[in-house]
């Protein structure tokens, strides 16, 4: 990160690496003050589980959750309203709700249209990707079923692991037309980038997938807010951090 000019991150702990542990993550957190933010994968196995709302509050490094709809079992938890209590005390709270969608969009049009103050982000542009190369062969295929989420004021859409959809080298050029239709479409104050590290690494280096952004067409003002200030306002500022730098 302090070679590649990156202040601070937020770290989403990987679900295919400790499923509903996000321990490490908060560790990691700890042992570098002011440098992470940490989203907590919601536990579907815990008796309480709006009590993950409260101990993510508590704790100094968390600052947001997320919800898997990898399976039918995930997808009918938010359709059946089991998290219903999860989702309410979010809203009250302002704590984030990070998707990772799994089979479309029905899930996420759920819970923007029913909690419509809850801060919703999908996931990866909610688009497959694989962790291993090659990039999909028409990975913006399903693009359309993801720009209508705009419709939905409290819905913003995270472009991590981009470079990963890409079928060019550095800087990924055919990136750029799904990256201004998203922008386009939800607006500079809705859009996060992030490197998505943990999955990407494989593709690309740690630098690469910092700087391609910079060199998408972006104008300043939309560069400063899908490069930083997006993420820094929702996962940093309303928990209090300061980021070194």
């Amino acid at each position: 990160m302090d070679r590649a000019g990156v202040d601070a991150a937020v770290l989403v702990s990987p679900w295919l690496n400790y499923l509903a542990d996000a321990s490490y993550s908060l560790e990691v957190a700890a042992a570098y003050p002011g440098r992470f933010a940490v989203v907590a994968p919601i536990d579907l196995t815990r008796a309480d589980p709006a009590g993950i709302v409260d101990d993510l509050i508590a704790h100094p490094h968390g600052a947001g959750l997320r919800q898997m709809l990898w399976s039918p079992a995930s997808r009918e938890a938010v359709r059946d309203g089991r998290l219903d209590d999860v989702f309410n005390r979010m809203e009250d709270a302002g704590v984030p709700l990070c998707l990772a969608l799994g089979g479309g969009t029905a899930e996420a049009v759920w819970i923007a249209s029913r909690f419509p103050a809850l801060p919703v982000l999908i996931d990866h542009l909610g688009l497959p990707a694989s962790p291993a190369p090659p990039a999909p062969g028409e990975p913006f295929a399903t693009l359309a079923d993801i720009l209508a989420l705009s419709d939905y004021p409290n819905v913003q859409v995270k472009v991590t692991g981009m470079p990963a959809l890409s079928h060019q080298p550095y800087p990924y050029t055919d990136l750029r037309d799904a990256l201004r239709r998203l922008i386009d479409s939800f607006g500079p104050e809705r859009v996060l980038w992030g490197t998505d590290w943990t999955r990407v690494h494989a593709f690309h280096t740690y630098q690469e997938g910092v700087d391609w952004i910079a060199d998408a067409g972006l104008s300043a003002i939309e560069l400063a807010r899908v490069r930083g200030a997006n993420a820094f306002e929702l996962f940093f500022r309303t928990r209090r951090f300061v980021p070194i730098g």
